[in-house]
């Protein structure tokens, strides 16, 4: 074992006269490892750096491949920083190069092993030197039968370069014959691809498509043209060729584009590589080559151009010569994708999506929730609002203080577009209220396909979902945090709208009133409320966690993104146990209504409460049953709601032939009904069942007892509505 490498080189010590602990541990698993054999050398470098040289017994099968051999030296190197794994090199003169799982470097050997994917930082508590020795040996084994990269591990990185440069969006006008590399940051490795002026020569880029390559066939690292004619070829001509005939043939036009020669060229290469000859590429490199030289001091060099004065001449006759073109010193970067919708989406692992939204509303909530899909590269989005940014809203807001004062729908589609360097979010600056019927927000809101209200407005979500008729298609879906934060509701439209979003906001009201874990779900207590000027009384904000609102707002993005990609609807409560800080759901699918038309009032009837109503008077059969209805009424738009009865009390007078309604807790049960739903609802009349065989037109005693009754309620002010119910047949009588 007599090697002449730089990297082993060192004076001659014995195993016992190691004194790196590292270097220890693995000799005393190689002493331990029958496939080890026991002649091992070791050395120490000038570095203080010690090498172990040890033979292998690799027992691979009859039919090697890759030239592995059945006996194999390798030398480990451990350092005395003890940062990195130690260096494993293969140390036979005819050792393959481009192998999988090998570094690149600039001497082609020793070849250089990849024996771990991990970062030592992470595992340097619990390295294992018997582990590492068998690493290496399996390096050897899996080699010999071509299957140390297995099939389900992505392509092996091309080779580790000078940098990264990011490049501009695909939808940007990228100008090649003229840009800049600074880096973003002094001495920075991710470089700013820009055109704009710098005191350095610009770049003059041509770009190539390289022949396809079989991933694992860098053998060093290129420092110069020649270099990369190792592994990159065009149309089957070696690079450096191509690259002297490039030169060859533009050398005239170089001269009389007079602006061209004070710039440097650039090679913008793109490789197909695949994982196995005779398949189709499943990837393609990106690369670029910097010449630091400008193509005047090129041409100079070669003999082909002189300077007389400030001119520069051709001189007849002569040409690039062809070795001065291979020793060119160049510099390799990796072409970074910069960040846009496209690479959002393949990061968050989404499809992507280029539809069209409004969000309404960009406050605390949506604000973050725009900022998610901005980062998910989620659709295309409008942003109405009118409000400006003030100081306490920085305790829950996306935007930073360099935004305040400012509209906040402006600046936080600012903030999004600068993410994403491309267009992803237009803002209006308008009150939704006063303006949705200008033809600007009339034309997004027809090009869109869901409108996302997350204003806290009930008057919005109103006009969104009756104020549009036919003219407005998109589904839409309402947002907003209870008055303490904790609970995030969502209430949304099926693509069709036969679930509106008014009559999904009336089976919310009931799904508090149901279920006892949401009867604090509307309620907000003094404590809650601060003043953040002294000049209004309405200068009120609410105390809520911020780390609450962000929870509420991821999952406000994905339910959404949800809504819209399957067209259901949605009426959901998603609540935070401020305890142990689980989020309970609570969801009710949307029943359907019945519409009836009465004195041009629209009277909507949840269907739900149908089937309720009916079931009571077939539990009470043969005995009459009633009770007092419960709903909303909308007067602007004259529309009723009917979401749910309270039954009959216990003093009520039931029989086979009358009905006459009791007071026992009835009162009670209906403030309580107001007090779950923060007076949302109200009693809008009365109702009672007759028997079988009887018609559900009132009997004069029924309008005897309807009147007296309507002219209490109207005294007090109350509006009213009377429906009486049968099996099948319902009858209205209001007044308003």
């Amino acid at each position: 074992m007599i090697y002449s490498y730089p990297e082993i080189e060192g004076k001659n010590i014995s195993i016992k006269e190691l004194a790196l602990p590292r270097a220890i541990k693995i000799a005393r698993a190689i002493i331990n490892n029958p496939y080890c054999l026991q002649d091992s050398k070791s050395f120490r470098r000038k570095d203080s750096s010690e090498i172990i040289i040890i033979t292998f017994d690799i027992e691979v099968y009859q039919n090697k491949l890759n030239g592995i051999k059945a006996f194999e030296d390798v030398a480990i190197i451990c350092h005395e920083s003890d940062d990195e794994f130690p260096e494993v090199f293969a140390l036979r003169t005819d050792f393959k190069l481009g192998l999988s799982h090998t570094n690149a470097r600039v001497n082609e050997h020793p070849v250089s092993l990849c024996i771990s994917e991990l970062n030592f930082s992470e595992i340097k508590h619990k390295f294992n030197a018997f582990e590492f020795i068998e690493n290496i040996r399996n390096w050897f084994s899996l080699t010999a039968i071509d299957n140390l990269h297995s099939e389900d591990q992505p392509l092996e990185a091309f080779f580790i370069t000078n940098g990264y440069v990011v490049l501009p969006n695909v939808n940007e006008a990228t100008n090649y014959e003229n840009f800049y590399l600074s880096p973003y940051e002094q001495y920075s490795n991710i470089y700013k691809f820009e055109n704009t002026s710098s005191n350095e020569s610009p770049y003059w880029c041509f770009k190539l498509l390289a022949d396809p390559k079989v991933h694992g066939f860098v053998r060093r690292m290129p420092t110069n043209i020649e270099n990369v004619s190792d592994f990159i070829s065009v149309k089957g001509i070696v690079f450096h060729n191509y690259v002297f005939n490039f030169f060859q043939e533009t050398k005239n036009s170089f001269l009389d584009s007079k602006n061209l020669l004070h710039k440097k060229i650039a090679i913008f290469i793109e490789i197909p590589v695949k994982r196995n000859a005779g398949e189709k590429h499943e990837h393609t490199e990106r690369i670029f080559i910097i010449i630091d030289k400008t193509i005047e001091e090129i041409g100079i060099e070669s003999g082909v151009w002189s300077k007389e004065g400030t001119n520069i001449v051709s001189i007849i006759g002569k040409l690039f010569e062809i070795d001065l073109i291979k020793k060119l010193p160049i510099n390799i970067f990796s072409i970074m994708p910069n960040f846009n919708k496209v690479s959002a989406a393949l990061y968050n692992n989404t499809i992507p999506n280029n539809d069209n939204f409004v969000l309404i509303g960009t406050g605390a909530l949506g604000s973050q929730v725009l900022n998610l899909f901005a980062r998910i590269g989620y659709g295309s989005w409008t942003i109405i609002d009118f409000d400006k940014l003030y100081p306490h809203n920085l305790a829950h807001h996306a935007l930073s203080r360099d935004a305040l004062g400012c509209n906040k729908a402006i600046k936080l589609a600012e903030k999004v577009n600068n993410l994403l360097e491309e267009q992803f979010a237009s803002p209006i600056d308008a009150n939704f209220i006063k303006s949705y019927n200008k033809e600007e927000i009339i034309n997004v809101l027809k090009k869109s396909v869901a409108i996302i209200d997350i204003s806290t407005s009930l008057a919005v979500a109103r006009i969104i979902a009756r104020d549009f008729k036919d003219t407005i298609k998109a589904q839409r879906i309402s947002s907003f945090l209870n008055p303490s934060g904790t609970d995030l509701v969502i209430l949304a439209e099926d693509k069709q709208r036969k679930h509106k979003l008014d009559l999904l906001e009336m089976q919310y009201y009931r799904l508090l009133y149901h279920n006892s874990e949401l009867h604090n779900h509307l309620q907000s207590h003094e404590t809650s409320k601060i003043r953040y000027v002294r000049n209004s009384c309405r200068e009120i904000t609410s105390r809520i966690s911020e780390t609450d609102i962000a929870i509420h707002a991821s999952i406000c993005s994905k339910a959404i993104k949800r809504c819209i990609e399957t067209g259901k609807s949605l009426v959901s409560v998603w609540s935070i146990n401020q305890i142990n800080y689980e989020v309970h759901n609570f969801s009710i699918q949307p029943s359907h209504w019945s519409r009836y038309i009465v004195d041009d009032w629209k009277i909507y009837i949840d269907k739900w409460l149908i089937e309720k109503i009916k079931n009571q008077r077939i539990h009470k059969l043969p005995n009459e049953t009633g009770g007092i209805l419960i709903g909303s009424i909308d007067n602007d738009r004259k529309i009723i709601y009917l979401i749910d009865s309270i039954f009959s009390p216990e003093d009520s007078i039931e029989d086979e032939s009358s009905y006459i309604r009791g007071i026992d807790n009835l009162f009670q049960n209906y403030q309580d009904y107001l007090k779950i739903t923060d007076n949302q609802i109200l009693y809008l009349g009365e109702w009672h069942s007759h028997p079988k065989s009887c018609s559900a037109k009132p009997s004069l005693y029924d309008k005897k007892l309807f009147l007296s009754l309507m002219e209490k309620m109207s005294k007090q002010g109350y509006p009213f509505l009377m429906v009486i119910f049968a099996d099948k047949e319902i009858t209205f009588t209001i007044k308003l």
